[in-house]
């Protein structure tokens, strides 16, 4: 598979070093890609194409629930979500991609990780998603993104608003208190660490807890369970 990788600018690394800046206050794309989409596979995941072929683009910074993943049943609101992010991107449609110099640019599948803006727009189709309760908060591997703290209080008015998924799978019992990590570590009252590529979510205790980036923290192992996370086979 064949992946997009933006070019760096000598511009773009002398602001991203300016002392005293917040790293995370504004994106650090590695460079703007043109593109058009040829199809939407789920809430968070389009494939594109541009002059050289197509490549699969994972939305930077967010997670949707599932509705096609294989071996995974269809989550509340994965539908929902998937048929919004198709009217943000329809087919054909021209997009700009861009990565951010503070993640990984492809991540363990081989998707190029990217904010992608709708021709014209200058709110990337990643933080609409957000905003509008289709999706929640993702940090791959522990490593908050450079807007993270834009994406956190989008979704917490999302939460507390009830839109999207936070008003209707929140009264079929079908959402849990999960939070978003401090860096790599959980706070103090939600110690629980959920993998999302994984599913797998680590208590104190277990095997590998001290080794484990969370992507997701909750107060007690039945939270996790009633957001979908399954208990590691090695737990003793």
């Amino acid at each position: 598979m064949r992946v997009l990788v933006p070019l760096v600018t000598t511009v773009l690394a002398a602001i991203a070093g300016c002392a005293g800046d917040d790293p995370r206050a504004e994106p650090a794309p590695r460079g703007p890609d043109s593109a058009e989409v040829v199809r939407v596979v789920d809430g968070d995941t389009v494939i594109v194409r541009d002059a050289e072929g197509e490549s699969t683009i994972r939305l930077l910074g967010i997670d949707t629930p599932e509705s096609v993943k294989p071996d995974s049943p269809v989550e509340c609101f994965g539908p929902e979500a998937s048929d919004r992010a198709k009217e943000l991107l329809p087919r054909g449609a021209g997009v700009r991609i861009e990565t951010d110099a503070s993640q990984d640019r492809i991540d363990d599948f081989g998707r190029t990780l990217a904010y992608v803006f709708s021709e014209g727009d200058d709110r990337s189709v990643n933080e609409q998603l957000v905003d509008e309760g289709f999706a929640r908060v993702f940090i791959s591997r522990g490593e908050p993104f450079r807007l993270e703290p834009r994406f956190t209080d989008l979704e917490e008015s999302a939460r507390d608003a009830g839109r999207g998924l936070w008003g209707a799978c929140q009264l079929a019992g079908d959402i849990s208190d999960g939070i978003s990590p401090n860096g790599r570590d959980c706070p103090n009252d939600h110690p629980i660490k959920g993998n999302l590529p994984s599913r797998v979510y680590h208590q104190d205790g277990d095997p590998d807890y001290g080794n484990v980036n969370p992507e997701r923290c909750f107060t007690n192992a039945a939270s996790a369970e009633a957001d979908g996370f399954r208990a590691p086979a090695n737990r003793p």
